[in-house]
């Protein structure tokens, strides 16, 4: 979970397989960078999966090489 009220702090926060919550919050403007973009890249990707739908998204996923590459090596 990423949390971001300005461009000047960020909490980022996640839950372990055995319910374990670990969070930091940080105002390392590189880390803060990181965590709005982040945010934009699930903001942009659900709209566009919502105006292509799911099937011809995944599709594009499988066939596009760059796409391809991208999702292969998070």
């Amino acid at each position: 979970m990423v949390i971001t009220a300005d461009s000047k702090e960020v909490v980022i926060s996640g839950i372990s397989d055995t319910g374990e919550t670990v969070g930091i919050v940080t105002s390392t403007p590189q880390i803060v960078l990181i965590a709005k973009e982040y945010v934009r890249h699930d903001v942009w990707s659900r709209i566009l999966i919502n105006e292509m739908g799911e099937r011809k998204f995944n599709q594009l996923c499988r066939q596009n090489e760059l796409m391809s590459f991208l999702i292969r090596n998070q």
